[in-house]
């Protein structure tokens, strides 16, 4: 196979740019249809995938590689498969998985997989993404980045790292129970947890101000085109950041449509929520 980067100058720039960076671990949130324009010969749609991967990998510059492979509807199906269950999100990063993955996490929801040593043990009890000891607790402490490979900020999951770590009042825990499968075909119970919102409300976050703030602090770097989305997010600095900004305001995330409810909840409850104000 053989392909070509149609704004191959853009790629060029955004390549020699992220050498300099320090980096050695990348998260990588994808979108292979606001990635950078490739040409595949011949052409085939697992081609077409690998192309990209390519792409990142050149892009990193042999620093590991970390892909997010949720697996959302494990509430409903109460099963999750560290083989077999298939990624949530995205061609690229089930094709990742299933061809270059070393290693899968063990967490049902947000299970991730990647290059190099798996950084987490596999039998978390509960299983917790957004615990330091997890994959995103990792990414922070090994002072990794976040690539947003045609994918936006808003695809950022280290914010609900951020949420659980800075104990904002507009989520609570909640346990979902279930079984999985390793590896080896062993099947067990687990028990996961997730910080929720209230399921009557939806919880959105202020992306224009958030974006805007990174760029101006030099944490978010942007490296793409008028086709083609490319970011660089700084893990360890938007952490110290955003939490020094929760601690000012515990609100300061989320957008004025989220705060017209939950502020006033908050207010009226006088403390944060509790699984118990919303379900039974």
């Amino acid at each position: 196979m053989d392909f070509r980067i149609l704004n191959h100058e853009t790629f060029e720039d955004a390549k020699q740019r992220m050498q300099a960076m320090p980096y050695k671990k990348y998260f990588v949130h994808s979108d292979m249809l606001r990635g950078f324009q490739l040409k595949v010969t011949p052409f085939s749609s697992d081609g077409l995938i690998a192309a990209h991967i390519q792409t990142i990998q050149d892009l990193t510059h042999g620093a590991d590689i970390w892909f997010p492979t949720f697996a959302l509807d494990f509430p409903k199906t109460k099963v999750f498969d560290v083989q077999n269950t298939s990624s949530e999100m995205g061609y690229i990063s089930e094709y990742f998985r299933t061809h270059f993955a070393q290693w899968r996490s063990h967490v049902p929801m947000h299970s991730c997989c990647g290059t190099g040593t798996c950084p987490i043990e596999k039998n978390m009890d509960p299983a917790d993404p957004w615990e330091q000891n997890g994959v995103f607790g990792k990414l922070v402490a090994e002072k990794g980045a976040v690539l947003f490979y045609g994918a936006g900020i808003e695809a950022v999951s280290l914010i609900h790292y951020l949420e659980k770590q800075c104990h904002v009042p507009y989520r609570y825990e909640k346990i979902f129970s279930g079984d999985i499968i390793t590896e080896n075909d062993s099947r067990s119970s687990i028990r996961v947890s997730h910080i929720v919102r209230p399921a009557a409300y939806d919880v959105a976050y202020d992306w224009s101000k958030l974006s805007a703030e990174l760029m101006e602090h030099n944490l978010l770097v942007d490296l793409g085109d008028k086709r083609s989305r490319l970011f660089v997010l700084d893990t360890a600095g938007t952490f110290e950041f955003w939490s020094t900004q929760l601690l000012k305001d515990p609100f300061y995330l989320i957008d004025s449509s989220t705060k017209e409810w939950a502020l006033p909840l908050y207010h009226k409850l006088g403390r944060p929520f509790n699984i118990s104000d919303f379900e039974k």
